[in-house]
């Protein structure tokens, strides 16, 4: 499932993070049943796909940045995804487990060659 970044409009909890309009959290990436409860309440507005793999933020690589993360003596496999996101910050938002494993795949498989 395809996840989507929302703009906020009016004040959300989700996660543990609060989301708010004219904040650094004025955006936030649901899948689209999450989404719909809150769409209805009048909180989130329409919907922008995200590609697969990639948080909200353009310019962030998710298989680049694991693989300085590997170099860095990380072991990625053996790690939960909360720790995962430590390493990450700001861009772990809307990153997945399959999404780590499908990008971990794609490392692997250009390394064997």
């Amino acid at each position: 499932m395809t996840n989507k970044t929302y703009p906020v409009l009016s004040r959300i909890r989700h996660s543990g993070t609060v989301y708010a309009p004219g904040t650094d959290h004025n955006e936030i990436e649901l899948s689209e049943k999450e989404a719909k409860r809150l769409q209805a309440l009048g909180c989130i507005g329409e919907g922008v796909e995200v590609a697969e793999g990639a948080s909200s933020k353009g310019d962030f690589d998710l298989k680049t940045a694991l693989v300085a993360l590997i170099a860095a003596d990380n072991d990625i496999k053996s790690m939960n995804m909360a720790d995962i996101g430590k390493l990450l910050g700001e861009n772990a938002r809307g990153v997945k487990r399959d999404h780590v494993n499908a990008a971990l795949a794609e490392i692997e498989a250009q390394t064997k060659d």
